[in-house]
């Protein structure tokens, strides 16, 4: 037993398994109209019900797996460059979109999707809607950018509208360690591992956090800041003291290392918080999905072929 076994008792754990065979992610699950309506819609929420909860449970492995191998082949390509010892903003700029792959697959494992739903997708589900007399008032269903909340059994779909692709994203990230964090005095397991994941779920909370975004979104806000005002002094002619080569390569080094709690110095820059949370999100689904699947007899042939057979590949040329 470890910290990471007591966070997949929430993990849809199912989706490790071998589902229906099709390609579809949870978007083409949509476009499918494969579900029905059973109650009425609003223009910026609603409910879809599977009819075939396997075929959801597909879409969502395929989601999770297609997350997932963002996150590894960007955390992949954080590494100190020699032309440039000092240099850390393109490093800094990949581990930023590293850790938003991660958290989108870390919510999808959990059975939260973050996604656009463009015009075609609403349209659809507005055409069911009438198909089974559940319009209500509403003329048309909005598109953008929603939460879907898919029940354990992959029966219940719950779609909510958001605003901001990656400030909601990470406001619900930050939601979703809470309920994790909540539910570990629940898990059947002892002290010492109940503590080690309340830890390691408080340090990921508390940097994604910083700086008053109790949203959880300082690394976008970080990002921004590096990417388009050219802060931090981590680009040309480098004005901070930072060790370039230093954190990219421990960047490249620590998501493929299990995540500790690093309890970092009380005077640790945020150039460092930063690249150390965003390394951390990205190794603890790296933890997630490789325990995940060796509870499985059979893995699902989508992770096989996919993020883990990534991650091997990466790990096998690191050891050459």
């Amino acid at each position: 037993m470890s910290a990471i076994r007591i966070y997949l008792e929430n993990v849809r754990l199912s989706i490790f398994q071998p589902c229906c065979d099709t390609s579809i992610d949870v978007k083409g699950w949509v476009a499918n109209q494969n579900y029905y309506i059973d109650s009425d819609i609003q223009a910026t929420k609603f409910t879809l019900r599977a009819s075939n909860p396997e075929q959801l449970k597909a879409a969502l492995a395929n989601d999770v797996n297609r997350m997932t191998i963002a996150a590894f082949e960007s955390a992949a390509g954080v590494l100190p460059d020699p032309a440039m010892p000092r240099s850390v903003a393109w490093g800094a700029i990949r581990a930023y979109y590293a850790s938003f792959f991660a958290a989108h697959a870390l919510m999808r494992l959990f059975g939260t999707c973050c996604s656009q739903l463009d015009y075609e997708h609403v349209k659809m589900i507005y055409k069911s809607a009438e198909i089974f007399g559940k319009t209500g008032t509403t003329k048309s269903i909005d598109s953008g950018f929603y939460c879907l909340s898919i029940d354990a059994n992959f029966e219940t779909v719950v779609f909510e509208k958001l605003n901001d692709s990656h400030k909601d994203s990470w406001r619900t990230f930050r939601i979703l360690l809470d309920q994790v964090s909540e539910k570990i005095p629940e898990s059947i397991s002892i002290s010492k591992y109940k503590i080690e994941a309340s830890a390691l779920i408080s340090e990921i909370s508390d940097g994604i956090s910083r700086a008053n975004s109790a949203s959880g979104n300082w690394l976008s806000s970080m990002r921004n800041s590096i990417n388009y005002r050219h802060t931090h002094g981590v680009w040309f002619p480098y004005t901070s003291k930072l060790n370039g080569s230093q954190i990219l390569d421990a960047a490249s080094r620590n998501w493929l290392t299990y995540p500790t709690v690093n309890n970092l110095a009380s005077d640790a820059g945020d150039v460092d918080i930063f690249m150390t949370t965003s390394t951390k999100v990205v190794s603890l689904l790296r933890e997630l999905v490789i325990n995940g699947s060796e509870l499985s007899t059979k893995i699902n042939p989508s992770f096989k072929n996919g993020c883990l057979k990534l991650l091997n590949e990466v790990q096998a040329t690191r050891n050459t």
